[in-house]
This record gives structure tokens, C-alpha cells and sequence, in this order.
């Protein structure tokens, strides 16, 4: 954590300690939640990054008689430093009264003053560190605490959550398959099927292929066993349209993406025509070659002799969108049709110029880099 950080902790638990949050004073109030991007590398656990009022909060006091038996309250007791299973115990104490006060699972904007209120409590833990150092490992542990203890969780506010916070991104219905859907999956399989009837299949059977891709992280071989009709070049549209929902179309979402790139790309009026622009900025971006280079086994996606790769694997031909724009517009696309993640190193300004700021499939923070573009 950078120094800054670890000041503003400082500060947050000089002023507790000063005095300023009295237990008389106004109970704190949970904020609002906000979604966020599906790259859990670039996304916070906390919901505002900006630093809260401790003036006129009450402090996150643990009752000594509740859930504190065994090893860890004699720790406290005496005086002692808390092992590592007393801070195991510990933290699980803070997640349960953190939920019963607040009623969610997700840290607010108070994750530095309750570091600082458990630091201030518990001289016990991480005894012998600077003061900066315990706030700042206290902070890490309970934001860990909190993300190991939502693994798992089929609660209604972490499915949503989880949805919500990856946008389009890692999008998973709610609803079940149709019945008959077997019967479907065996004839897309031996490419029974062509027209309406394989569009009304691909309709039916989403909701697997989302458990497929999302839950199960299936790979992309498999996937191709499974649903051959998927890996072609429209049908990646389609599927983006189904993901989006609202009566979108594959028509519908193409041409709503290259409206979008085509505003970005008005910057670079140095340039003749769309496809030069769009080259200009992924050589400013530094990611070209990195997008335009030969797959890998378990790769990143690439745009490879007119065809499109993920994990190494091709899932479709250009055969109709055979310009830059609309094959670089489709990898943007598969992002959300086949859950990789948009923040490999080598392309994540690229990814984050399709996801988030062309399609609005995803919510992650700008990558370092991209402000040769935004600029």
C-alpha cells in the first residue's frame, strides 16, 4: 500500500483515538452499493475508495461476551499477542457483527476507521509492528475475510452482486433451462439444426451455456464440442444480444458498437478513414502486436489470419465481418461470450477501450496507459 494510504489510515485512527468518535454520537449508516468490473485484479473489495467521516460516526466496538470463548479471550485477557488462530477467530467474529449491524456482506466506505477500531481494541494484534503497519495488515485481513467468506455464498445479495459488480461481463440468468433442452443439445451438437429452429435452440439453451462458461469455466474446446453453432463469427452477436437482453439482436448490438468506436476514434482526425484511426491507436497503445499475433495454447484472445482465437483455440472465421473495426469490435464481444477476463497485461488498454468504453460490457478501473488516448 503506498504511503499515502497507509497516512490516511493514520490519520483515520489518530482521530478515534483522539476522542472524536463517541459512541454518543450518530450511528453510521451503510452507503449505497456501486458496481464494478469483472477483473477482480483491478477492482477494490471496497465499495467507495474515498475515506469516510469518523467524526460523527459510532465505533466498531465487539462485545467481549459474545462468540469470545477458549484460546483467544484468554490471548485478550492477559495481554498477550493473538496467534494466527486467534486472528482466524477474530475475523470471523468481525464478518457475523459486521453483517448483523450493517445487514450486507460487502464492506462500505468504513473499511479504514473499522481497522482502526479494531487496532485501537485489540493492542494484541499484530503487537510489535509500527502503528501504520498493524492498520494497514488489519485492513488487508478483514478485506480478505470478507471476500473468502462470500465463496460459496448463494445468498440473493452476493448472486446479485456478483452479477452486478461484472456488468455484462460474467452475466449468469436466474432462470432455468426449458424443459426438452437434452433433446436440443444432442441435435446442435450433430448440427441437426439451421434458420429459426437453431436460433430458437441457441435461445433455449443459453442459460447451460452460461453455467458452462461462468460457473463451471469450461474450457473452449470443450465448449466447441458441446455447441459447435456458437463458434461462428454472428453468432457471437447473438449470443452478446442475449447476454444484454432487452430485446436486443446481433444487428441491434454491431451496429450500436461501431457507432460507440467511431465516436472514440472522431479524436484521431489525422487519420483518413475509421480503420486507420483504430490501427493508430492500438500502436499508440502499445498493443498491436499483442493483438494481432499467432494463438497460444491457453493464450489470450487474438486476431489471427482472419479468424478469431481464445485460449488457443479458434471460435470463429471472418468470412462476413471482414474489416479491422468489426473484427476487433467481435474480440471486444467475446470478452462477455466467453468470460476471459479483460486485463491480460499485454492487451488490457485494448480490452478496456471494447468492454468498457465501446460495448459498456464491463466496469474496471482504467488500466495505466490508456491516458494515451483519454488525454
Amino acid at each position: 500500500m503506498k504511503n499515502t494510504s497507509a497516512r490516511k489510515l493514520l490519520k483515520s485512527f489518530q482521530r478515534v483515538a483522539s476522542g472524536e468518535s463517541a459512541v454518543s454520537l450518530a450511528v453510521e449508516q451503510p452507503a449505497a452499493t456501486s458496481s464494478r468490473g469483472a477483473g477482480d485484479d483491478l477492482s477494490s473489495d471496497v465499495d467507495d475508495p474515498t475515506e469516510p467521516d469518523t467524526r460523527h460516526r459510532e465505533m466498531f466496538r465487539l462485545d467481549l461476551n459474545r462468540g469470545f470463548d477458549g484460546q483467544l479471550l484468554r490471548s485478550i485477557n492477559e495481554g498477550r499477542e493473538l496467534s494466527k488462530a486467534d486472528r482466524t477467530r477474530l475475523l470471523d467474529i468481525i464478518y457475523e457483527r459486521y453483517v448483523e449491524k450493517f445487514q450486507s456482506k460487502y464492506l462500505k466506505d468504513n473499511v479504514d476507521s473499522l481497522a482502526g477500531d479494531i487496532v485501537e481494541q485489540f493492542p494484541g494484534l499484530f503487537r510489535g509492528m509500527h502503528l501504520h503497519e498493524r492498520l494497514n495488515a488489519t485492513r488487508q485481513l478483514i478485506i480478505n475475510k470478507f471476500k473468502n467468506k462470500r465463496r460459496g455464498d448463494d445468498s440473493k445479495e452476493v448472486t446479485d452482486r456478483k452479477r452486478r459488480r461484472s456488468g455484462v461481463l460474467n452475466y449468469l440468468p436466474a432462470d432455468k433451462e426449458d424443459e426438452g433442452c437434452g433433446d436440443l443439445r444432442y441435435k446442435l451438437r450433430q448440427g441437426m439444426l439451421r434458420g429459426a429452429e437453431l436460433d430458437e435452440a441457441m435461445s433455449k439453451t443459453f442459460a447451460d451455456r452460461r453455467i458452462l462458461v461462468v460457473t463451471k469455466r469450461l474450457s473452449v474446446p470443450k465448449l466447441k464440442k458441446l455447441y459447435p453453432a456458437l463458434f461462428q463469427e454472428m453468432e457471437i452477436w447473438a449470443e452478446l444480444a442475449r447476454i444484454r437482453g432487452g430485446g436486443s439482436t446481433k444487428e441491434n448490438e454491431l451496429e450500436r458498437a461501431r457507432e460507440n468506436l467511431s465516436k472514440v476514434l472522431t479524436k484521431f482526425q489525422v487519420c483518413e478513414t475509421n480503420e486507420a484511426a483504430l490501427e493508430h491507436l492500438l500502436i499508440e497503445l502499445r498493443e498491436e502486436d499483442a493483438l494481432y499475433t499467432a494463438p497460444t495454447a491457453g493464450g489470450p484472445m487474438v486476431i489471427w489470419r482472419d479468424a478469431l482465437w481464445v485460449e488457443g483455440e479458434k471460435v470463429a472465421d471472418f468470412e462476413i465481418l471482414l474489416n479491422k473495426i468489426d473484427q476487433f469490435l467481435t474480440w471486444g464481444a467475446a470478452f462477455s461470450v466467453f468470460a476471459q477476463k479483460p486485463t491480460k497485461k499485454s492487451t488490457r488498454c485494448s480490452a478496456y477501450l471494447a468492454t468498457v468504453m465501446v460495448l459498456q460490457t464491463d466496469v474496471l478501473k482504467p488500466p495505466k496507459g490508456l491516458e494515451r488516448i483519454t488525454q
